[in-house]
């Protein structure tokens, strides 16, 4: 590899950090906005409809496994993952400190503890060669996350699941992506 490839490679690596944080900055806000918006406008309507889609299980699960495998490696994968969910940490529980008068330390704790376990699993699809057991595994731990979210989280409404059947041929199309990226 020559250095003009490398430098081309750092910055994109750069980019796609860069965005992960002001992703998560964002999606942090609007998750926690939704959360708390009641009305009968259309506006209101729809900021709390993305309630019940970011309080599933199943997003996340796309959007972290969309970052780890747009990551250059498994270093990056794991930089990346868990910067956005900092990020969106930082900025849910800053507005619910900052707007609401709220802070919910159990639950900081609790999602804290959690990024070591995502970030585990990023660094774990960057490392596992996707072979057709792994892509089913993928897939069949997709689907059961999808039943968790409907069953126990939101149940089952049509806005969840049209979006959750997105979110599955989202998902579907990365593991493709990725598995064609080892080959």
């Amino acid at each position: 590899m020559c250095y003009n490839d490398f430098g081309d490679n750092m910055k994109k690596e750069t980019k796609i950090t860069i965005f992960c944080i002001i992703f998560g900055l964002i999606i942090g806000i609007i998750s926690k906005y939704s959360n708390e918006v009641f009305g009968n406008s259309i506006y209101d309507q729809i900021f709390h409809s993305l309630d019940t889609i970011t309080a599933g299980l199943f997003i996340w699960m796309v959007i972290c496994y969309c970052i780890a495998t747009s990551s250059k490696n498994k270093w990056y994968a794991v930089l990346n993952v868990s910067l956005f969910l900092i990020f969106m940490m930082i900025s849910y529980y800053s507005y619910c400190l900052i707007v609401l008068d709220y802070f919910p330390d159990k639950k900081i704790i609790f999602w804290s503890l959690m990024l070591i376990p995502c970030a585990f699993l990023a660094y774990l699809v960057k490392i596992i060669k996707p072979t057709k057991v792994i892509k089913i595994f993928y897939l069949i731990l997709g689907i059961i996350i999808i039943i968790i979210d409907c069953l126990w989280l939101h149940g089952l409404t049509p806005l969840t699941i049209i979006f959750d059947i997105l979110l599955l041929i989202i998902y579907m199309i990365a593991i493709k992506i990725q598995k064609n990226s080892h080959q």
